[in-house]
Formats: C-alpha cells, sequence, structure tokens
C-alpha cells in the first residue's frame, strides 16, 4: 500500500471539490475542516488533509478518506478503488511464520490462494490479463497449470 500511496496518486488543489461543485464520493464532504487556521502552520500540516487523484483510474477523493478505505481492507485483500473497485495494489502474499502453530497460518494462505484462484479463472484463457496474472503468479511461487492428484 505504501508504495500505490507514494506513486500511484496525484496531489490535487485542496479546494478541488469546492471548485467543481463536487464531494469527496467516501465521506460527501467538500472539504476537510484545516487542523489550523494558522497560514504557517497549516502548510506543514498533514498531507492527509489533500485531495488526491487516482493516476490509474482518474477518481478524486480525500487523501484521507482514501487511506481510511484501504486500511478497512487489510493486508489480505488487494488495494481497490471505492468506485470502480480496480485493483490499486495486490494483497500481501502470506508466509508461514517460524515456530507457529501453523494453524492460522494455513488459514490465511488457503483464503489467498482461494482468492487468486477466483480472480485468476475470471479471465479468459489465452488472454493477456490471463498471461499478466501467471507472470504474477509464478513471481509467488503458484503455477495454475499444474494439476492436482485430485484433477489427475
Amino acid at each position: 500500500m505504501e508504495a500505490f500511496l507514494r506513486l500511484g496518486l496525484e496531489t490535487l488543489r485542496d479546494d478541488y471539490f469546492e471548485a467543481t461543485s463536487t464531494c469527496c464520493p467516501i465521506c460527501r464532504e467538500t472539504s476537510i475542516a484545516p487542523l489550523t487556521t494558522d497560514r504557517t502552520r497549516r502548510a506543514r500540516e498533514t498531507p492527509d488533509a489533500r485531495v488526491i487523484k487516482i493516476k490509474q483510474c482518474n477518481h478524486v477523493y480525500h487523501r484521507h478518506c482514501l487511506v481510511t478505505w484501504l486500511e478497512t481492507l487489510g493486508t489480505s485483500l488487494d488495494g481497490t478503488c471505492p468506485m470502480d473497485r480496480q485493483i490499486l495494489y495486490n494483497a500481501s502474499t502470506p508466509t508461514i511464520a517460524n515456530g507457529s502453530s501453523g494453524r492460522n497460518d494455513m488459514r490465511n494462505l488457503t483464503a489467498w490462494l482461494t482468492r487468486i484462484s477466483d480472480r485468476y479463472h475470471q479471465y479468459p484463457e489465452g488472454s493477456a490479463q490471463r498471461a499478466l496474472a501467471d507472470q504474477e503468479l509464478a513471481r509467488h511461487g503458484v503455477n495454475m497449470h499444474q494439476r492436482t492428484l485430485r484433477e489427475q
């Protein structure tokens, strides 16, 4: 998520929603009140009060609202745009912790693999999306073309 927040957003003017007579689709507000009225201190204010545009799909939000949305998804789900559900970044690949009982780790790994498999099979065979998915899965050591003992 951190890489997406650094590279996948464009900062817009703080008065964007007022100037365009629109509002943030998440909070339905045109502005977020500044933490201070002092101009010098406001210039150093946290960037979470800024208005941002997702470069990938051009949807505009308050940065704070988008970050809150992405944090509610957690690390086990892909980060998606709240408006069109376009994938902005991929979920973290689960790992098995050393010395753990393994039960929760296996549940997390199974859930992750199920989500990956479901998404993979949504793409038509031979499509560019399926080829990209194959490449991404190979980075994590997953081969969707191997048959399991059950399938043989």
